[in-house]
């Protein structure tokens, strides 16, 4: 016999489990789309982080490229700070204006600042310092470290990567004192030649001092036979087109790249009053120590004359100037150029006792019939290889990710 037993409600308890897993299953569902959303925006933000901290990376390199510090001024004139422009125009304020705050938010509380960028030598000798002291005696080694840091929203990134920097290799050849592209004018006079070669600092061996004139040496009655104008038994004389030309020594390629590096760093000057500038200008770092020294370049706007008088640059520190658009050059007192001159026009009579340490190129006619001396320093023209800086890149393998600070 079947008996029927009382179920009512049996099915409601079955719902209310179905109704009750299907909850806790949106509820974890729920969690889930919320911490993967969340895991996603700090993995978006964290690349975003890292972009900047490369870009501020970059700028910061880009800073050393033509401003490597050297004493603990010029570290200083590097820092990266909201209000203190950096070379170039850029700081930390106009870095955050290129990205966009929507994409790239400020960073949290707690993260820090959106860009920060640091140098320091290596290795630093208790307190680190901001500029190149380090390697034998204290000379530069021509290595620094540099520390970029950026915060975006919840995210920071922060790398360090060890420099080096690259100088512009001028490439000049060696061991020429002189070149005329039109005549050497000299009245000779008296026992000292008005040519020789520094006996501290000689051409390389192998290698043979030169003057060379494309024209005629014209003078008593041949400049360069004439013992009181060259020291003949060091140099080789070169005449006609044995003396080759001007674009052998500064090939216009080099004058056009010196020329748009000068641009680049203040030390163009054209217009009507282009020398008068040149002469007035300011001290650059890394470029010039003010007036006609370091890298100057002079483009008038009409046929004028450059009288040079006073000392500019040294051994250790040698200097170029190019004087373009057919202008001369002239020597008006007393005093010392170390380095390289070149001119597109002649090299007018002298006055005063001027020496030009390094070589002088005229692509047009030299007269010295003043008191002007060369006297070929091969230390001055090697140096200019390593006088002014190109660019800095990354030294191999010392890429590092390191934990930001805050």
């Amino acid at each position: 016999m079947n008996r029927l037993h009382d179920e009512r409600g049996a099915g409601i308890i079955l719902i209310i489990g179905v109704i009750a897993a299907l909850a806790i299953m949106g509820t974890t569902l729920v969690v889930l789309i919320g911490n993967t959303q969340h895991n996603t925006y700090r993995d978006r933000m964290n690349v975003k982080s890292s972009s900047v901290a490369e870009a501020a990376l970059d700028v910061g390199m880009a800073n050393l490229s033509g401003n490597w510090p050297t004493s603990a001024a010029a570290g200083t004139a590097l820092s990266w700070t909201a209000s203190t422009p950096l070379p170039g125009a850029t700081n930390a304020t106009a870095f955050r204006g290129m990205f966009s705050p929507t994409e790239f938010p400020n960073p949290e509380a707690g993260v820090g600042v959106f860009s920060l960028v640091s140098y320091e030598d290596n290795p630093p000798s208790g307190t680190p310092l901001n500029y190149d002291a380090s390697g034998p005696l204290s000379v530069p080694d021509e290595q620094m470290y540099v520390t970029a840091q950026a915060g975006v929203g919840p995210t920071a990134t922060r790398i360090k990567v060890l420099v080096e920097v690259h100088y512009i290799e001028f490439g000049l050849p060696r061991g020429i004192a002189l070149f005329s592209g039109g005549n050497l004018l000299s009245n000779g006079g008296g026992n000292n030649p008005k040519i020789v070669i520094d006996p501290s600092s000689p051409p390389p061996p192998g290698t043979q001092a030169t003057i060379r004139i494309v024209g005629n040496p014209v003078g008593n009655p041949n400049t360069i036979d004439d013992p009181s104008v060259a020291d003949q038994s060091k140099y080789a004389e070169l005449t006609g087109t044995a003396a080759g030309s001007a674009e052998d020594i500064f090939p216009t390629v080099l004058i056009n790249s010196l020329k748009e590096t000068a641009q680049a760093h203040g030390r163009y000057f054209s217009g009507a009053n282009a020398i008068s500038l040149a002469e007035n200008s300011l001290a650059v770092p890394g470029w010039s120590e003010g007036g006609l020294t370091g890298l100057t370049v002079i483009e008038p706007s009409a046929t004028t004359t450059l009288t040079i008088k006073g000392d500019y640059n040294s051994v250790a520190k040698p200097g170029v100037l190019l004087l373009l658009g057919g202008s001369n050059l002239d020597f008006g007192g007393g005093g010392n150029y170390y380095g390289a001159l070149y001119t597109q026009g002649t090299v007018d009579k002298g006055h005063g006792n001027f020496i030009i340490h390094g070589m002088l190129v005229a692509t047009s006619t030299v007269d010295m019939r003043g008191t002007v001396n060369i006297s070929y320093n091969d230390a001055c023209i090697a140096n200019l290889d390593s006088r002014f800086p190109s660019n800095v890149r990354i030294v191999p393998n010392t890429w590092r990710e390191l934990q930001p600070v805050f």
